[in-house]
């Protein structure tokens, strides 16, 4: 049986999406403020808070590399390493038919 109202969290995909941007960039305010200006909360709005922070939040070469390197060595292990079949539950817009997942 398929619900027949779609109930969605969080706003809705707009939502998501707001959220989306807007919790990385409060992260990085929250960075800068900290490492910058001791912790004191200022004025997010002023290009000056902004040209001397973000050098701070900005990743270098090393941090770069470290992050592909994991990257690739979690897209190689999903893929070449072995994992139990297990099927799931009956999906009813498929006719009830069992979709398998790799559980590694």
């Amino acid at each position: 049986m398929v619900d027949e109202k779609i109930v969605y969290e969080f706003g809705g995909p707009v939502g998501v999406s707001i959220l989306m941007v807007l919790f990385p960039a409060l992260m990085c305010y929250l960075y800068i403020c900290l490492m910058s200006h001791s912790g004191k909360c200022v004025n997010p709005i002023s290009e000056q808070f902004w040209r001397d922070g973000l050098p701070t939040v900005m990743p270098n070469m090393y941090a770069a590399q470290m992050y592909l390197g994991f990257t690739v060595w979690q897209a190689v292990t999903a893929r070449f390493l072995p994992g139990m079949l297990v099927k799931g539950l009956p999906v009813p817009s498929l006719n009830n038919e069992q979709l398998v997942y790799n559980c590694n």
